[in-house]
């Protein structure tokens, strides 16, 4: 008989699978075996999963203000809500979340911003205009400022 915690843990991985979180971080996640998240995805999607690069760190995909925003806002309602915690379960809760209210935002991108500041690759910073926290990278022309208001940094 499966327990209630395990079938809660199959039920999250297939609504991440769904929302197109890639089977590697829903494995890295879940523990739940690749070959059966595998199956599932083709269920879903009609088709296996694309053999792209593996995704490492959400620095490479700001390559605009409205992008370093989307994340800073995502950021910025995960920290609001949960503060440093992390679990998938509260990922998927926020990106749900943030798709009604502020719009469309690749899971991926979501699940890389709040792993990497959980691992330290990332590091915020405050904006006293803007009263928010955004990802910081001086070596970035998108994140070397604030992506809403465009003023210098000031580091926490």
């Amino acid at each position: 008989m499966v327990a209630t915690r395990e079938l809660e843990k199959l039920n999250l991985a297939f609504d991440l699978l769904n929302a197109g979180l890639r089977i590697s971080f829903v494995n890295e996640e879940t523990l739940i075996d690749k070959r059966t998240l595998r199956l599932w995805w083709k269920e879903k999607h009609g088709r296996p999963l694309s053999k792209g690069r593996r995704l490492n760190s959400i620095q490479g995909f700001i390559k605009s203000y409205e992008i370093a925003a989307n994340l800073s806002a995502f950021i910025s309602l995960h920290k609001h809500l949960y503060g440093s915690d992390f679990s998938i379960k509260m990922l998927y809760r926020i990106w749900k979340e943030y798709q009604l209210t502020c719009g469309d935002l690749d899971i991926n991108i979501a699940y890389l911003s709040l792993r990497d500041i959980r691992r330290g690759t990332v590091c915020l910073s405050y904006c006293n205009c803007c009263k928010i926290d955004f990802v910081y990278d001086a070596a970035n022309r998108y994140t070397s400022r604030c992506p809403f208001c465009k003023n210098p940094v000031i580091k926490n």
